[in-house]
């Protein structure tokens, strides 16, 4: 360990009394929480302060053993200056460097005083201790870098004079801290001063004041401790014994004083260095300056800082020292550092020696802890840098490796590392080590490595000039840059070697994962907790071959992110002792980061070890790869061995052999070796990656592994390895090398027999092959056959496709790895002798060689329904070659509407390349790896109809619609040019609750099939000649609400002579209902009337061209004497009807209430506006297509008109169009024929453009009436209407007795306030309730209640009611009564007359009296009784006036404040009168 780690207490001990306190001094250390205060720092807490005692010359030379002294040691003024002398001149004095803190001096020097008695004392130990004080105060120079202070040290042996002087009082205080002096014990010898030894100590050489410093220490040793063949003879027998507390505190006072001591002559130091470093800063930009001077300086203030435990302080100044170098050599390549004295050697002479030297002896394999070996990064600091950087001799790599060591010292003593901690002399365990600032000097020294290396190649080039005797060739150069650093990053990771990194997780071992989880391995990687992550140098070959271990790599490459919640499942260790440490070195800081970084150096060591192999001709990983596709330009079978061949630099394998360190020697010393240690490398780095979260790294480094096994030939490992880190070059677009990899891998496969898996792999090879042929070929182009890795490859899809047909499942490869630019031509072609289609396929093929395929077939499906395709195909065998090819496939549909391509499939043998277009269609940029135009909307798309005598279906709803009937689907189906001989409808529904009762289906003009059974949801039908047209009828029933449509996927198969085809489509039928009826009766007393509202449901208007309320057998029906017909119905504006309903004359037995056939019906006809808007337009357009040179594409025409017209009339076009009579038809573009045309034959595009453009200019207009175009459109309805069931309807009339109306067609006019009489006439019939037929024919079920109760209900505000204003009445058929009333009007005005509320009386209330009559108690009467009362006097009102006598008007005395005042009085008040004007009678 470096002396600027600890701080220097030098002793001088004549006695030679050290060895017996070195123990209990040593337990006390190091010192721990110092305050240390200086004038311009702010208070630092120095918190632990380690101590080197060593030894001054004269007590170094009195232990060594007496013997010849060999003069022939070297010396150097190194040596002089920093052990304080020349062994061969002990007794000359000191020399001082003319640069100042160079060496390593003390800060306390210790006297270490045995003195047994006063007498020895007086006599001659205290000359000596004044001598010993007086030369080493005359040692001291000037200035304070070597400030100091020293200590005396009495240590008392037992036994002796010095044992029995006490040095304590008894402590009469609880505070055992207060050290105080012993009352003496015995008698005194007279004349005897009571002065100890340590009085007189303090006496003579402690300094007096009040800032005095107590330099007098007191150490008693224990008898029981120190050994007896040390001990005075004769001894003293009355000697004190020390107590352990007291023994306790005097070690206390002993290291207290250390610590004072220590501090003062450090902080002047600190403040001499920091004015010497002011100055040498100061003269930086002046001429002379010098880098390295200042550089001696500004350490040696770092090397104080660290000495004393300031370590961040220390590792500032450092790399503060880092960027002033960088600075100067930067000014030095620029020539801007003309004028200064800096200067460094032009290259290291040495450095060849020091690699390549010979190493220190081993011990079974192992370096002593502690110690550095001549090739490592510690052999160049142990030599004389610091003296070369004086004299300014040191080249730029030297410098770059001391300022790296210094820094990699202070940073893992700062991190409490183990290495550190084994350096201070501390126990290896003790503490804990902070991870980050230990990653911290693995990233730094990868980054020192990566730049020291250019600069060592530099000097080894230079040195090759300048040195004539040294002959390296540019191998050689190479080969010691490789070397160095190899065993610099070597270095690092032995030093960074924490007991967090013992218990990583094991790879384990076995060739293939175990199901995921890790194994407890006998013999997997295993790396010693705190040893290097690398075996020992001395060989690196191993007996054993270690079997891959991938399991942990599988299970990180399975998880979803690298920060999962799994994660910590995959960092499960096996059971150990030390499972808890691991535990925590998991969580603790900095964990990730040093795996990381040493993983870095571990790479950096791989990859080292591989450039030095390549000198020999070996090569392993990808480097193989490389190399063999460069000098191999042949054809390469699969199954052969890449055969490496070695180059030039390759063949001097001595030379290489010399220039390699002995560790380096086995572990190159051939080619398996160097396999070997390349594998154990890889392993170490890839337990790393994985322990740090790195996939990717880590799966990088299996594919060297996987390339190593096949290489090996351990097809199974390398097959494990593969399986794990293709995915990582799928993902990463790593193109070259996952083709390579895959070569390789079906190599492995197809040597272990697995030939599914060859083939399939195979299959992505080429599909690679093909991705990269896709970058290169231009448009339309046959691939590059000759390219190198197309042709590698020529000639291996028909190997597969003929070891395919032996599979029995069939092996499905994406086809757009294959094949690109596939355009499906949008017009299709109709057949003229049958039904069916044919489209053109045109692709290119990216295949460097032509495939016979068996079949060649596409899927189209609806764009409006999906699950709606239909299948194109061609038959084989074709060939597909190279470049562009064309297909017509064909098809037996006949379809119409605009469908996408949804899957394109190719077959070869059992080997089906297939692409599905409906994957991802959303997504932009989805499609653009096989589509021609993959922007163009409708690349993939086609319009398809059919022609005009094909087969023809179409599904409609019935238009005679009777609510409470069963609902009909019906088929309309026209055979056109086809001599049908069977045919199979299926009816699939695809809207949730929709069920279609075939089994109940009605045929029409055709029979069904009854040869065969059924097939469940399907029709079969017999033969249907040409031209023929049938119906077939089917029942449904539907449990969704009325207002939703119903989606019906129609599907008819049908055989002709000339084969069999099929029809489909699906149909959307609307549900709902477009009006709605709402009914509204009003009892009368032998009359109803029933009124009806007819409202439309949607937003177009409807014309009602019938209504009629049908008669039943009960009822008659007498309709309004003229209905406007047609009658409009708008949205917001129904159309009302009434009808009287009178109750026939019928015989009491004929009638059954409840009886259906008895109820109403209400029938309406009708027709949408819309509708009839568009047949006529259709109408006009049929008509003109018909007569056209386009008859032959007239279905087609005319359903484009049909789908596209509906869309141009909005709701307020109907209206329009309904009120003047005449509409506007959609122009061309409206229509969309634009987007219909490409989908026609090219020969017909031009002529029917022009052709529908011309038609469309002279149809703008159309007229339209109420009843234009209804035919076939027209819609009927029949609703039932039931008559309401009322069991009593009472009339009910209020008239006022003798009030002739004074005016004609006026209401009576009454006076306020005079009463008038009134009567109230009640009758009630009970014919409109199913009991009141009975209750005629004595034969009721239940017997009618005989009481009702009237009420007459006015408002008292406005009249006043005199008579019976409640009554009660008995019901009886035919009967009247009457009711004489008074009635008093209130208020002025127009008031109705009272209303009148008649209601049954309740069952308890009826009479005992009709109880006795039927026999039935109160208790039998109806619970419900419905009543309806027609009170024919609520529309009559009458006249209120006052009853005016008397008029008074008063005149002003001026015309302005004329005013004029009516009075009204009672008749009784006529006599009085007012002060002014006049009266009149």
């Amino acid at each position: 360990m470096d002396s600027s780690s600890k701080v220097t207490v030098e002793y001088h001990d004549p006695s030679g009394i050290f060895p017996l306190i070195s123990r209990d001094l040593s337990s006390r250390l190091p010192l721990r929480n110092l305050n240390w205060r200086s004038q311009n720092r702010p208070l630092r807490q120095i918190k632990s302060l380690h101590l080197d005692f060593v030894p001054d010359s004269l007590t170094k030379k009195s232990l060594q053993p007496p013997g010849p002294q060999n003069n022939s040691e070297r010396n150097t003024s190194f040596d002089i200056v920093g052990n304080g002398g020349d062994q061969r001149k002990t007794n000359a004095r000191e020399r001082r460097h003319q640069i100042p803190g160079l060496q390593t001096s003390p800060y306390l020097k210790i006297y270490i005083l045995r003195c047994d008695d006063k007498v020895t004392y007086k006599e001659s130990e205290r000359a000596k201790v004044r001598e010993w004080i007086r030369q080493s105060t005359a040692a001291k120079k000037k200035g304070e870098h070597d400030a100091f202070e020293y200590l005396i040290l009495h240590v008392i042996i037992p036994d002796t004079v010095a044992a029995s002087e006490p040095r304590w009082r008894e402590i009469k205080s609880e505070e055992i801290d207060d050290l105080k002096e012993r009352p003496k014990q015995g008698a005194k010898w007279p004349g005897k001063s009571s002065r100890t030894v340590f009085d007189k100590l303090r006496a003579d050489f402690n300094e007096s004041g009040k800032n005095a410093k107590d330099r007098i220490a007191q150490i008693r040793l224990p008898k029981e401790n120190f050994p007896a063949d040390l001990l005075p003879t004769p001894g003293i027998s009355s000697t004190l014994k020390e107590t352990a507390e007291e023994r306790e505190k005097a070690w206390i006072d002993l290291i207290g004083k250390i610590r004072t001591l220590i501090l003062d002559p450090f902080d002047q130091r600190v403040r001499q260095y920091e004015a010497d470093i002011t100055e040498q800063e100061s003269r930086r930009s002046m001429p002379g300056f010098n880098f390295c001077t200042f550089f001696i300086y500004k350490e040696g203030l770092a090397k104080a800082l660290e000495s004393i435990g300031l370590i961040e302080d220390a590792l500032v100044i450092y790399d503060e020292l880092a960027v002033g170098l960088e600075l100067v050599l930067r000014d030095i390549a620029s020539g801007r550092a003309e004028g200064t004295a800096t200067t460094f050697a032009p290259y290291t002479d040495d450095i060849k020696e020091r690699l390549t030297g010979a190493s220190r002896p081993v011990t079974n394999g192992t370096e002593p802890e502690g110690l550095d070996g001549t090739i490592t990064i510690s052999e160049t600091i142990e030599d004389d840098y610091r003296e070369k950087i004086v004299r300014s001799s040191i080249s730029v790599f030297d410098f770059y490796i001391y300022l790296f060591s210094r820094q990699k010292t202070i940073i893992l003593r700062l991190a409490n590392a183990k290495a550190a901690r084994i350096q201070l002399g501390l126990s290896p365990k003790g503490g804990s080590e902070d991870l980050i600032l230990i990653s911290e000097v693995c990233w730094r020294a990868a980054s020192f490595i990566h730049n020291n290396a250019r600069i060592l190649r530099a000097d080894l080039l230079m040195c090759r000039d300048f040195e004539t005797t040294m002959k390296l060739s540019d191998a050689d150069v190479e080969s010691l840059v490789y070397l160095w650093m190899y065993e610099a990053a070597g270095k690092v990771l032995q030093e960074t070697a924490s007991f967090a990194l013992e218990n990583l997780p094991e790879l384990g071992s076995g060739n293939h994962p175990t199901n995921g989880h890790l194994k407890s391995p006998t013999s997997g990687l295993r790396v010693p907790g705190g040893l290097s992550a690398y075996p020992s140098r001395t060989s690196s070959l191993r007996t054993n071959s270690l079997p891959p271990r991938n399991s942990r790599l599988a299970e990180l490459r399975n998880r979803p992110s690298l920060q999962s919640a799994s994660e910590t499942d995959l960092m499960a260790r096996p059971p150990s002792s030390g499972s808890e440490d691991a535990t925590f070195a998991d969580t603790q800081p900095g964990f990730a980061e040093l795996v990381s970084y040493r993983a870095s150096l571990i790479m950096m060591q791989r990859k080292a070890l591989e450039l030095l192999a390549q000198q020999r001709g070996w090569q392993t990983g990808w480097t193989t790869i490389k190399r063999s596709a460069r000098l191999q330009m042949s054809e390469v079978a699969l199954n052969d061995t890449i055969k490496e061949q070695v180059n030039g630099h390759g063949q001097d394998h001595t030379a290489g052999s010399s220039l390699l360190s002995p560790g380096l020697e086995s572990a190159l010393s051939s080619e398996a070796a160097f396999h070997e240690t390349y594998e154990r490398l890889s392993e170490d780095a890839m337990r790393y990656h994985i322990t740090a979260t790195q996939a990717k790294s880590a799966e990088a480094v299996v594919g060297d592994l996987a390339i190593l096994k096949y290489h090996q030939g351990n097809y199974e490992a390398a097959v494990s390895y593969f399986q794990h880190v293709l995915p990582l070059y799928t993902d990463g677009g790593w193109n070259l090398m996952e083709i390579e990899a895959l070569s390789i891998y079906a190599t492995c496969l197809k040597e272990l027999g697995k030939r599914e898996e060859y083939v399939r792999t195979s299959l992505l090879l080429l599909g690679k092959v093909c991705a990269k042929n896709r970058t290169k070929a231009t448009r339309w182009t046959k691939p590059d056959v000759d390219d190198e890795t197309s042709s590698k490859f020529v000639g291996l899809m028909d190997t597969l496709v003929v070891a395919s047909r032996q599979f029995d499942l069939e092996v499905v490869a994406p086809a757009e790895q294959f094949v690109n630019r596939v355009r499906l031509d949008r017009a299709i072609q109709l057949h003229d002798d049958c039904d069916g289609f044919s489209v053109p396929l045109t692709l290119n093929s990216l295949l460097a060689e032509s495939l016979q395929l068996d079949r060649v077939s596409a899927r189209l499906a609806s764009v409006a329904d999906p699950n709606q395709t239909i299948d194109l195909a061609v038959t084989g065998p074709v060939h597909m070659r190279g470049g562009s090819n064309e297909f017509l496939l064909e098809s037996v549909a006949v379809a119409f509407g605009a469908y996408r391509v949804d899957r394109l499939l190719f077959e070869a043998g059992r080997i089906r390349f297939e692409h599905d277009f409906s994957q991802n269609q959303g997504e932009p940029g989805a499609q653009s790896d096989i589509l021609e135009m993959p922007d163009d909307p409708h690349q993939n798309r086609i319009f398809l109809y059919p022609a005009q005598e094909a087969f023809k279906a179409e599904l409609s709803l019935q238009s005679d619609i009777q609510l409470e009937a069963t609902r009909w689907v019906e088929v309309r189906l026209n055979s056109g040019r086809n001599h049908i001989d069977a045919l199979d409808l299926r009816l699939k529904p695809a809207s949730a609750g929709l069920r279609l009762r075939l089994a109940d289906a009605v045929y029409g003009n055709v029979d069904a099939r009854e040869e065969e059974a059924s097939t469940p949801g399907q029709l079969a039908l017999a033969a249907l000649p040409p031209h023929t047209s049938a119906v077939v009828q089917v029942p449904y029933s539907f449990e969704q609400p009325a207002d939703r449509d119903i989606l019906i996927r129609f599907t008819a198969s049908y055989r002709t002579s000339q084969g069999a085809f099929t029809f489909v489509e699906s149909f959307r039928l609307p549900t709902k209902l477009p009006l709605s009826v709402d009914v509204h009766d009003n009892f009368q007393f032998d009359a109803l009337v029933s009124g009806f509202t007819i409202r439309t449901t949607t937003t177009s208007p409807l014309c009602v061209t019938h209504a009629a309320l049908q008669s039943s057998s009960a009822y008659e029906v007498s309709g309004p004497p003229a209905i406007s017909i047609p009658m409009p119905v708008f949205e917001g504006e129904p159309a009302k009807l009434a009808y009287k309903v009178i109750r026939r004359e019928v015989p009491n037995d004929s009638f059954k209430g409840g009886n259906r056939k008895d109820s109403l019906a209400l029938d309406v006809t009708y027709h949408l506006v819309d509708e009839a808007l568009h047949t006529t337009v259709l109408a006009r357009f049929q008509d003109a297509v018909a007569n056209s040179p386009f008859a032959h594409l007239s279905r087609l025409l005319t359903s484009v008109m049909t789908l596209n017209a509906k869309k141009h009339w909005t709701p307020a076009d109907t209206q329009m169009a309904l009120l003047v009579h005449e509409s506007s038809i959609p122009s061309f573009n409206d229509i969309g024929w634009e987007e219909i045309i490409p989908c026609l034959p090219s020969e017909v595009r031009h002529d029917i453009t022009t052709w529908l453009k011309d038609w469309h200019a002279h149809n703008t207009r159309i007229a339209f009436g109420p009843e234009t175009g209804s035919v076939g459109c027209v819609r009927s309805i029949s609703i039932a209407v039931d008559v309401p069931s009322v069991d009593v309807v009472h009339r009910v009339s209020l008239a006022l007795v003798e009030q002739p109306r004074q005016i004609k067609h006026y209401p009576p006019i009454l006076p306020v306030g005079q009463p008038i009489h009134a009567q109230l006439r009640i009758a009630s019939t009970g014919i409109w309730g199913r009991r009141g037929d009975g209750a005629r024919s004595g034969s009721s079920k239940k017997i009618l209640p005989k009481n009702f109760h009237y009420e007459l209900l006015a408002d008292p505000d406005a009249w006043l009611v005199g008579g019976q204003r409640r009554g009660h009445f008995v019901f009886q058929e035919g009967r009247e009564t009457l009711v004489e009333l008074v009635l008093i009007p209130l208020r002025l005005g127009f008031l109705s007359l009272p209303s009148i509320d008649v209601q049954p009386e309740a069952p308890e209330q009826q009479g005992t009296e009709g109880a006795r009559e039927d026999g039935r108690g109160p208790g039998d009467a109806a619970a419900t009784i419905t009543t309806e009362t027609h009170y024919e006097s609520r529309a009559e009102v009458v006249q209120v006036f006052r009853n005016e006598k008397t008029t008074r008007v008063d005149i002003p005395e001026t015309a302005k404040a004329m005013t004029t005042t009516t009075t009204t009085r009672p008749v009784s008040r006529l006599g009085s009168a007012g002060t002014k004007g006049s009266e009149a009678a």
